[in-house]
């Protein structure tokens, strides 16, 4: 029986074939199944290749991702090394034109570099690279190109400590470069402004005028500019007028700074 079913089949088969080799009659069946089976294919294969794609996007992601954290650090390797080499041009800018001046004044003195500072409303100062082994004592005069900046207050061996003419612990005798009126810049704590104490509403001071460093008491060396005018404020009902002065160092800006020795012993008046 079962013999008969193959041979039965093998004629079927045979049949077929020889009707798809004489005939087109299969060619319609052939395509239908043709189409089946690729609808079949495509709905089979398409989780496999949805989640194919999926991984090619996560990886083209993570890779675009890593290109661009490699070029923000390249960047920022770039942007800090141009910082670098500007701070550096500055810096030998200024050195430059610091020492050209000293030896045009004929200074006598040390140069230092400025490598801290404190804009602290109570203490207001720098931190130089040149100490007591350099031959820094407290009291000497610290200038830049600009003016004067402060006065040494503290030193140590390696290092000494700056009080800035805007710290609230200092006054400066000063004169009007215009009018010739002595007096005394206080620092008030600001890293921008400076103020004249106790200057009568009669005194000859205008906005614009320019004060520089006096010898009056031998303590500091004259003719160097402490800050300019910017704001004088009056009030008939008091007796003294409050000035406001700019400083004319570049008291946060300078790299480099001179300090002075012992300033000569002024001369007397004739």
């Amino acid at each position: 029986m079962r013999s008969l079913h193959y041979v039965l089949w093998s004629l079927f088969a045979l049949c077929l074939l020889t009707i798809e080799f004489c005939t087109d009659w299969m060619v319609p069946v052939r395509s239908l199944g043709y189409a089946y089976n690729r609808a079949v294919s495509q709905v089979v294969s398409f989780p496999q290749q949805t989640i194919l794609h999926i991984r090619l996007f996560a990886q083209n992601q993570e890779t675009l991702r890593a290109t661009n954290e490699k070029l923000r650090l390249k960047l920022l390797e770039q942007s800090i090394t141009l910082n670098q080499v500007n701070r550096i041009v500055a810096e030998n800018k200024s050195l430059k034109a610091l020492f050209q001046q000293s030896q045009m004044d004929s200074l006598q003195g040390r140069l230092a570099k400025v490598i801290d500072m404190s804009q602290d409303k109570f203490s207001q100062h720098l931190v130089l690279n040149q100490g007591s082994k350099a031959g820094v004592i407290p009291g000497r005069m610290v200038v830049d190109t600009q003016g004067m900046m402060g006065i040494v207050a503290e030193v140590f061996p390696a290092f000494s400590k700056v009080a800035l003419i805007t710290d609230s612990s200092i006054g400066i005798p000063a004169v009007n470069v215009r009018s010739g009126f002595r007096t005394i810049v206080h620092g008030i704590g600001s890293p921008t402004t400076l103020t004249l104490l106790h200057v009568p509403n009669t005194a000859d001071l205008a906005v614009g005028d320019r004060l520089e460093t006096s010898d009056l008491g031998g303590h500091f060396k004259a003719g160097y500019p402490v800050g300019e005018i910017i704001a004088i404020e009056k009030d008939s009902t008091e007796a003294f007028m409050k000035v406001t002065v700019r400083p004319t160092a570049e008291l946060y800006e300078s790299f480099n700074v001179f300090i002075l020795d012992k300033s000569e012993e002024p001369q007397d008046a004739s």
